[in-house]
């Protein structure tokens, strides 16, 4: 019996941009998610820090972070440690695999439960979704590479 593997997604990561700046960002058509992220310097080394990670799926990225609740926290807490920034990410599903709502859920899930943001409050001690492999692609760093729910702890 062949194996069967969980359907890749991809995310197109895009490059960051200000927190300032927000306002005059235009989205990318299928910008679903988002991530917001810290930059600071370790001993003269720039390091980021995500700090949320979220999706928009039937608004712009751009309203949902206007209303967000945890950005402004972010933001007050800037002062202590630098700039924030924001990416935002693409999902594109292999052939065969339809782009909705439940998808983008289970992505961002995944993407919560592996990198453990702080102010993320849903999907960290545990992933409770469809198994799914993520391809990150373009500027996606803090993120690795790939990642793969078959390998999270049960």
């Amino acid at each position: 019996m062949p194996l069967l593997l969980p359907p890749l997604v991809r995310i197109n990561w895009s490059r960051e941009i200000h927190a300032d700046q927000l306002s005059s960002y235009r989205p990318r058509k299928g910008d679903h998610l988002y991530m917001i992220l810290k930059r600071r310097r370790f001993f003269h080394i720039p390091a980021r820090q995500i700090e949320y990670i979220g999706m928009a799926y039937k608004q712009t990225v751009v309203k949902r972070l206007s209303d967000h609740h945890e950005l402004p926290k972010i933001l007050k807490e800037r002062m202590l440690w630098g700039e924030v920034t924001i990416r935002f990410g693409q999902v594109k599903p292999q052939p065969m695999v339809k782009l909705n709502k439940k998808l983008v859920e289970d992505v961002e899930a995944a993407l919560i439960y592996q990198m453990y943001p702080e102010h993320n409050d849903v999907h960290k001690k545990s992933y409770r979704r469809k198994p799914i492999r993520i391809r990150n692609m373009g500027r996606f760093k803090p993120l690795p590479r790939s990642i793969d729910s078959f390998f999270f702890e049960k």
